[in-house]
């Protein structure tokens, strides 16, 4: 932010780096200098775009690492600005300049901590640690509401109804008192894959979704909790998504029900011992050996026939025949939702979060 109004202050008072670094502000000028329709971002909206960051990335204490310009930091301090943020080392005042090139720091608004990037550091953090009150750089952020729907983060992947299938199309199997698909789902929606971008391994394994797609969402929702806008508010007590009509995209709590069918000592939103071989697939897995013994081949005692689609992501794919991965409709946090996954490697039905913008594979359980 550049604004010439009283509470603002030039690095060393020279305009010229004004040009470069924007203004320093006081704690009150800072909280009412954005434009209209902007605001000074709140803690919890600098740690929403640190989350955003380390889930897209796959990466942790990463963000300033991807927020840093391409230049003007000291000591090859750069970084890789990947999303266009373009943070410079401002400095400071506090009873005098700090240097620039070194660090920049931002103000937030809902307590007197500001938010801080290092030149030798790849991530953000929390500072409060000045003698006096000081000037600090701004950075606004747009206001939001629900019915502000601009570019790509607010497009509907897919309406509900329009992954026109009938199960009818898929096997299904009885296990307990629930009915499962018996195969991944294989449904052609925009935003959904094929593993290495190839038909064949669609036919075999099923497409791969991320989150706000499997659940028939808009795309903003892979960052937004479903209870915090209405648009991603998920349907209770069961949320269709891509699934077909009469069945659900699973909850951790389905999860659960099939985990305790089929070992009754597994505990609820845990990893389930020796599920993983029941309900495997007898063939389309790697074999998995090693010094210390082999894992035992699935055995697909339910009919399940879980195979392994690995997953994918914006840069690559990985993991086909190795491990398959299965959306849960329920959510850690704004970026993240639950999965349950099988690997080669052991015995047991894992359960885990992770980013929403993954590709992973989708079971459908009966309503």
């Amino acid at each position: 932010m550049n604004c010439d109004v009283a509470g603002s202050k030039c690095w060393i008072d020279d305009p010229a780096n004004c040009a470069i670094y924007g203004r320093l502000y006081d704690r009150a000028t800072a909280m009412s200098v954005c434009p209209v329709g902007w605001h000074l971002p709140s803690k919890a909206e600098w740690d929403k775009l640190r989350f955003f960051i380390e889930s897209d990335q796959g990466c942790s204490l990463c963000d300033a690492k991807h927020l840093k310009a391409t230049r003007g930091w000291r000591y090859k301090g750069n970084g890789l600005d990947t999303y266009g943020f373009a943070a410079l080392p401002g400095s400071w005042f506090s009873d005098g300049f700090g240097i620039t090139g070194y660090n920049g720091y931002w103000w937030n608004a809902t307590e007197n901590y500001y938010r801080t990037i290092s030149y030798s550091s790849e991530s953000a953090s929390w500072d409060w640690d000045f003698d006096s009150p000081p000037l600090l750089s701004v950075r606004c952020v747009q206001d939001y509401s629900s019915s502000s729907k601009t570019g790509s983060s607010s497009s509907v992947a897919a309406a509900d109804g329009s992954c026109d299938i009938d199960i009818s199309d898929y096997k299904t199997v009885e296990i307990g008192t629930q009915t499962w698909m018996a195969e991944n789902l294989n449904c052609d929606v925009s935003l959904s894959k094929c593993y290495d971008n190839d038909p064949a391994n669609c036919a075999k394994y099923g497409r791969l979704y991320d989150w706000a797609t499997a659940m028939a969402l808009p795309s903003k929702c892979n960052s937004t909790l479903s209870t915090d806008d209405v648009d991603c508010a998920k349907a209770t007590p069961n949320h269709q998504g891509l699934c077909p009509s009469g069945y659900h995209i699973p909850s951790d709590a389905d999860w659960n029900v099939l985990m305790k069918f089929v070992n009754p000592s597994c505990s609820d939103n845990r990893d389930c011992a020796g599920a993983g071989t029941k309900l495997r697939a007898k063939e389309g897995w790697n074999l998995y050996n090693s010094n210390f013994g082999s894992i035992p081949a699935g055995t697909d005692e339910y009919g399940f026939a879980a195979l392994p689609g690995g997953y994918g992501s914006v840069r690559d794919f990985g993991n086909i025949r190795n491990t398959g991965f299965w959306w849960s409709a329920s959510e850690y946090h704004a970026y993240y939702a639950y999965y349950r996954s099988m690997s080669y490697k052991d015995e047991k039905v894992s359960r885990n979060d992770d980013g929403k913008h993954y590709l992973r594979s989708i079971r459908c359980v009966q309503d």
